[in-house]
């Protein structure tokens, strides 16, 4: 018989990894709590959960083992969809990685968290100003352009407008009034996660200025944020602005 994909509610699924525990030691995990804004599906073997969440025209999968065997077993059964899974971790994936290739997948990126929690200073930039809600088609094309729906939180058509209508997206506009410049940001408490930043001019970094500006205003003294561990650039810019990684890296395969 053919495993497949079934529904299941939030609530059932804290039962069933609650009894997967009972039978051994977690071996392999990316599970931490299910996400309210999701609607799961799952599949499971003798000793292993698999999750999945469907996010544009592919599934993101979590998963929960305590049986290596059996998680290559039920993984090689995903094969119906496109799918991609991510791996946080501070040390070593490679037996992550043994595992995610023998069944097909492949590891398209790594990405670290970097954070800044140092005193930081207020500079003035006159470029930067809040989205407005006729320039949503123009930050779209830019994120679309730019990003990848695999690796990055591109926000929806209705998660953009919100984060319009809340000051949560910063523009650069080049002579001609095109958007060149977007940062996107969210206060959680007392951090700010610093969700996407692009360039496509030569004002980024006074557009970072002013997201800072706002932290400041807002008497928040902890930013956050993920950068591709391969844009250098990007990374260095950062680093001068006092940044550090935490050692955190996210890694992606499909």
């Amino acid at each position: 018989m053919i495993k497949q994909f079934i529904p299941i509610e939030n609530d059932l699924i804290i039962e069933k990894v609650s009894s997967l525990k009972q039978k051994g030691v977690i071996l392999f995990s990316n599970y931490y709590g299910a996400k309210d804004n999701c609607h799961y599906e799952i599949l499971e073997g003798q000793y292993t959960i698999v999750l999945r969440c469907k996010e544009y025209d592919y599934y993101r999968i979590y998963l929960v083992t305590t049986d290596n065997d059996d998680l290559i077993q039920t993984l090689s059964c995903c094969e119906d969809s496109e799918y991609v899974i991510n791996i946080p971790s501070k040390g070593s994936i490679n037996q992550w990685d043994e595992i995610l290739r023998k069944v097909g997948f492949t590891q398209i990126a790594e990405y670290r968290r970097y954070y800044n929690n140092k005193k930081i200073v207020y500079r003035k930039s006159a470029i930067g100003e809040f989205a407005r809600h006729d320039e949503n088609s123009q930050i779209r094309k830019i994120l679309d352009e730019i990003f990848s729906k695999y690796t990055d939180t591109i926000p929806s058509e209705e998660e953009l407008r919100r984060l319009i209508d809340n000051k949560q997206v910063l523009v650069s506009h080049e002579e001609n009034g095109n958007i060149c410049g977007v940062l996107i940001f969210c206060f959680e408490g007392k951090k700010c996660y610093f969700r996407i930043w692009v360039d496509k001019g030569n004002t980024g970094l006074f557009l970072l200025y002013k997201a800072y500006n706002i932290v400041v205003e807002q008497n928040i003294n902890y930013v956050y944020f993920w950068v591709n561990s391969t844009n250098k650039d990007v990374i260095r810019l950062h680093t001068l602005m006092g940044a550090q990684s935490d050692g955190l890296s996210d890694y992606t395969y499909i």
